[in-house]
């Protein structure tokens, strides 16, 4: 696979009034043995969070997975991080980043 074939998003939910600072983020990436990964990290923002891999034969499989995480997280207030403040490198704890943005 090229490194086009990598999809990924970041998300963010902020919320002063509850002391909430909360990340998300998760990539598509191919695996050594010709599956597809979806890589998924969250926590709070400004630590390492948790990760948790889960692994597809198929990479239609792995995006339709990728598009319903976004979809739920959507729902539950989390926004772009773009949306929120034009992205905040020190905010990025995994280096998931979108698409053609350089790790900081």
């Amino acid at each position: 696979m090229q490194q086009d074939d990598h999809r990924s998003f970041h998300l963010l939910r902020i919320d002063a009034g509850c002391n909430m600072r909360r990340f998300y983020a998760a990539s598509v990436q191919p695996t050594l043995f010709g599956g597809v990964s979806v890589i998924r990290n969250w926590g709070r923002i400004g630590s390492s969070g948790r990760m948790r891999i889960e692994t597809f034969d198929e990479a239609d499989q792995a995006d339709d997975a990728l598009d319903t995480l976004i979809r739920t997280k959507r729902r539950r207030g989390y926004r772009s991080a773009e949306a929120i403040g034009g992205g905040q490198s020190d905010a990025e704890p995994s280096g998931l980043n979108a698409p053609g943005k350089p790790d900081v």
